[in-house]
């Protein structure tokens, strides 16, 4: 999308029919286009990092006024800055970072009176619809805005919030509708699909199997913020990270009772992701809300402060104590990564893939790695080998388009073998491409659908592993005389 919307320079003909398959909001790509970096994955990735820098600043800001001290948000910042997932989240040109910026700005505007009300509210409509249009779960901000606004004991005495509550709503969902009018045609099934499948579990017999894989991941995806490995046995980076969301979690019921929209947003926008069912990316996704979760924990600590009757001109030094010790156990994160990427092998590139470094075990890290790098050289060969009017048919056809620039096709859905080879035979599609790493479900082997390949293929190339030799990935060219054999044949029901 980025390439398409691009004012400086002409996107190839793939990307532009490609673009209408991405189910994205458009202002990340936007960005990425107006900035001049959607051709380039490295100054894209080195604008992602400016647009975190600024998420940091505005992260201070905010803070610096809640916790009314700017020694304890410099602390919280800089917990932030050395969570592990935050720094591998820039090996990636991903939109976590802008839709924080966002937020958090959202926060800082909403809670701060303004000399100018109209202008503060035209402010906070513009920031909502530029958070929705940054990412979908942005939608959370307006059941956020109407229990804050609704709940919050100072919009008693300022009947403005409810009003600016209902307008910043209004101008939310106007945002998202014309979205969603504008959008290419059948982006919004995906995820409308996904989340269906999720309730048709909840309402089946077993709900709790469609919540407690997504629970397990979330739970895991707190320590993982910031520990890239596990310890065997109870340990103090565990207990620690336990405590402090023990900490958190009380916070968060306090900041609700509250009123407070930052504690609102967190639970809708928790609730949400125990309903996604991406478990495999739970880490990525919570980074948003962890400067929440790092203020409700010192909502609990300061209150615990204030129970012990310690002196104010104490109190945030005796807070700092359980913060410095979070910061401690964040800080080795840093460290495996580094080593890690100073151990590499100098024959392979595998430090700028980030499962790299979010596997503990060395093997298989390496092994997801150079998968990818394998996947990243088959796209290349596509390039330089297929006609350019090829339509290749794979897991993630946007890749084939963006790094090949050929045309790509999804596999098809259907109920049996027979329908599925029809869907194919009937498809644009001349060529079948599987690789052992799946770019959207990364816990699965690709390879798995060989079997899926015999007897209508004929095979154009094999990729080995550079590790040991093993498929890396395979290129089939389509044979619709055989598919059409295979059809009249009965050996598929």
């Amino acid at each position: 999308m980025a390439q398409t919307l691009s004012p400086w320079q002409s996107a190839p003909e793939a990307v532009r029919s490609a673009w209408t398959a991405e189910v994205y909001p458009p202002i990340f790509p936007l960005i990425l286009a107006i900035t001049g970096t959607a051709f380039d994955p490295g100054w894209a990735r080195l604008l992602t990092v400016v647009i975190s820098a600024a998420a940091l600043w505005t992260m201070f800001a905010w803070l610096r006024r809640e916790l009314s001290s700017r020694l304890l948000a410099i602390l919280c910042v800089a917990l932030m800055a050395l969570a592990f997932q935050w720094w591998v989240l820039h090996l990636r040109v991903l939109s976590e970072s802008l839709f924080l910026l966002w937020l958090l700005l959202f926060l800082r505007v909403w809670d701060q009176p303004w000399s100018n009300p109209d202008r503060r509210l035209s402010c906070l409509i513009v920031l909502a619809m530029l958070l929705v249009l940054t990412r979908s779960i942005g939608l959370i901000i307006v059941p956020a805005l109407l229990a804050s606004a609704w709940l919050n004991r100072a919009s008693q005495i300022d009947p403005n919030q409810k009003r600016n509550a209902l307008l910043v709503s209004l101008g939310t969902m106007g945002a998202w509708a014309i979205w969603s009018i504008l959008r290419p045609d059948g982006t919004a099934g995906r995820y409308a699909d996904s989340l269906n499948d999720v309730i048709q579990a909840l309402i089946s017999s077993d709900p709790l199997g469609a919540i407690i894989p997504q629970a397990t991941a979330l739970t895991d995806a707190w320590y993982g913020v910031w520990l890239p490995y596990w310890l065997p046995g109870p340990n103090l980076p565990y207990v620690a990270l336990s405590l402090a969301g023990g900490l958190a979690s009380i916070g968060l019921i306090l900041r609700l009772l509250r009123g407070k929209l930052d504690a609102w947003f967190a639970l809708g926008y928790t609730a949400v992701l125990l309903l996604w069912p991406f478990p495999g990316q739970m880490t990525r996704f919570i980074l948003p809300i962890i400067p929440i979760f790092t203020l409700c924990a010192f909502e609990t600590i300061l209150a615990l402060v204030r129970r012990l009757q310690i002196s104010p001109q104490y109190r945030n030094y005796v807070a700092m104590l359980p913060l410095l010790i979070w910061v401690s156990v964040a800080t080795p994160g840093l460290g495996f990564a580094l080593g890690r990427s100073l151990n590499e092998s100098p024959t392979t590139d595998l430090s700028r893939i980030a499962e790299f470094h979010l596997t503990q075990d060395y093997a298989k890290a390496s092994r997801l790695a150079s998968s990818q790098l394998a996947m990243f050289a088959d796209f290349e060969r596509m390039r330089e080998e297929l006609p350019l009017s090829a339509v290749v048919m794979t897991f993630t056809p946007g890749y084939v388009a963006l790094l090949a620039n050929r045309h790509g096709a999804h596999f098809p859905d259907a109920g049996s073998q027979r329908d599925w080879l029809r869907a194919i035979h009937d498809s644009p599609a001349d060529y079948v491409y599987v690789s052992r790493y799946h770019p959207r479900r990364t816990s699965d082997n690709g390879l798995a659908g060989l079997v899926w390949m015999e007897g209508w293929t004929r095979e154009v190339w094999r990729t080995p592993s550079v590790l040991d030799g093993s498929i890396e990935g395979v290129m089939f060219e389509i044979d619709r005389s055989q598919i059409r054999r295979l059809l009249q044949t009965s050996i598929f029901p």
